[in-house]
């Protein structure tokens, strides 16, 4: 028998607690920063529809928070890139449904009694579905 002490664990395996630690912070880092982007992309299309009335320009406001939520959600591995893409476009896609509730909601305030459906389509058309595909295409792109 030999009477060599023995190592705890294999030499390989003593990063893998570095590992999963990392991962978790990541993780956390994540979700922090696509929180900040999700609410201030919507607070941006708000604004910038709302009270400034800005109308052309909230696609590209809706593409520049797809591109961060896409770029928040990059993964390196092949697997992981559909689903981190789809997980993407929906947040991206969220995030401008969102502004679009906060547009609504401003309209009320400012006295207006159409249901959220009904205001986005008679003061923006076909300015909200554009937002979506633009919030949706630059997510996707990116993420992957």
């Amino acid at each position: 028998m030999d009477d060599r002490p023995r190592l705890e664990r294999a030499p390989g395996r003593r990063y893998a607690a570095g590992d999963e630690a990392t991962d978790a912070e990541r993780r956390r880092v994540l979700s922090g920063q696509v929180v900040i982007v999700v609410l201030g992309g919507a607070l941006a299309i708000t604004i910038l529809g709302g009270l400034l009335e800005v109308g052309i320009g909230l696609l590209a406001v809706a593409a520049v928070v797809g591109w961060l939520v896409g770029t928040a959600f990059q993964s390196g591995s092949v697997e992981a890139r559909r689903t981190t893409a789809v997980r993407a476009v929906a947040i991206a896609v969220g995030s401008v449904v969102l502004g679009q509730i906060g547009l609504w909601l401003l309209g009320r305030v400012e006295g207006g009694v159409l249901d959220p459906l009904t205001y986005l389509a008679e003061v923006f058309g076909l300015l909200v579905p554009g937002q979506l595909t633009a919030a949706a295409v630059a997510a996707s792109w990116t993420a992957r």
